[in-house]
């Protein structure tokens, strides 16, 4: 069973966010599950390639998903932001979920062909503030956030110089403070200010999580049942495909449904912890970088949904709708498996 833990994590997956879908609206269950049959496709297509040739092609990707996010900023808005890419009606690309495992991989990349350790720490803070920058002014601040949190993680998480920390700490302070005064929009800036003092002032946010909580609660122990939550049904509840899907299952689905969403997440966080540490170098850095990747989304969008973090927009992997999200995290698991079928085949562990 160990050899399918991470594609029975994605049907897993298909299985609780198409149904949960399926709740709201037919529509969006169907191309969902669509979502997932790529997603799958794209998880094995991965595999056909060594983790080696991977890291060989990504810096390729990373000046595609670069020029991905500077086309977009110079389409029409839609919904406020420069988000998408559009195909013709047939599908919708939102290249800014592409810019973690892009940036990523080019890190590991550089590690692997930089000799020099200062132009190696150049470099990389480089590649993470350009994309970062990029997907900011979308805007698009959770998947910014999430950008930071994955390649920082990784920086982090190798051997730095103290004078390189003292750096990269001084960099961090002066540019989120000129983020705070110069680059975040109003609405954002509530967003965070409201979550510090909700009853300051009014916002959509703050309805926005007090209707998600209001939907959690009323989930109780079994839930309401499939088509039969007040806050979903009714339309009380927004985002509820994407944001605030898990406020919707849990109203439907109730504390059950909720723990064992938490516990697949607990799982996968669990398996790959366990799996990274019997290996070292880029693919040890990888899966940590996995893990790292995983833990944010699901703290920060489970959170929101309780009300014990800011509304930011991130999705829930494999649960919220939505195929480029969808897709890259299939493309990062598919890579995941090439990590540990290598590592299986040269050492013999019993992983996978």
């Amino acid at each position: 069973m160990k050899q399918w833990f991470l594609l029975a994590f994605i049907l897993s997956f298909a299985l609780l966010s198409v149904v949960s879908l399926a709740s709201l609206d037919q529509g969006l269950a169907s191309r969902q599950l669509i979502f997932f049959l790529l997603g799958v496709s794209v998880f094995f297509g991965v595999q056909k390639l060594s983790f080696s040739k991977i890291l060989r092609f990504s810096p390729w990707f990373y000046f595609l998903v670069i020029t991905l996010l500077v086309a977009v900023l110079f389409l029409p808005e839609t919904r406020g932001t420069h988000r998408w890419l559009s195909f013709g009606g047939l599908f919708d690309l939102q290249p800014s979920q592409l810019a973690v495992p892009a940036v990523l991989l080019f890190i590991l990349e550089l590690k692997e062909t930089t000799k020099k350790t200062a132009q190696y720490w150049l470099r990389s803070f480089a590649s993470i503030i350009v994309i970062g920058s990029l997907v900011f002014l979308e805007p698009d601040l959770g998947m910014s956030l999430l950008v930071g949190f994955v390649s920082l993680n990784l920086v982090w998480l190798q051997p730095l110089k103290s004078k390189y920390v003292i750096v990269a700490i001084l960099i961090g302070v002066i540019v989120s403070f000129g983020a705070w005064s110069f680059l975040l929009k109003p609405y954002q800036k509530l967003r965070i200010t409201s979550f510090i003092n909700p009853t300051a002032v009014e916002t959509a946010s703050n309805y926005n999580v007090r209707q998600s909580i209001i939907a959690v609660g009323s989930g109780q122990i079994l839930g309401r049942g499939m088509e039969k939550g007040v806050q979903s049904q009714l339309q009380f509840l927004p985002e509820q495909e994407t944001d605030f899907i898990f406020a919707a299952f849990s109203e439907e689905f109730g504390w059950v449904g909720s723990i064992l969403v938490i516990m697949l997440y607990g799982m996968l966080l669990s398996y790959l912890l366990r799996f990274s540490r019997r290996l070292e170098g880029s693919r040890q850095l990888f899966l940590y970088s996995v893990f790292a990747y995983f833990l944010f989304q699901v703290s920060i969008n489970i959170g929101m949904n309780l009300g014990l973090a800011p509304v930011t927009g991130l999705a829930l992997p494999l649960f919220s709708y939505g195929g480029s999200s969808l897709l890259t995290t299939c493309g990062m698991l598919g890579i995941t498996q090439v990590v540990l079928n290598e590592t299986r085949q040269k050492s013999g562990l019993h992983i996978a």
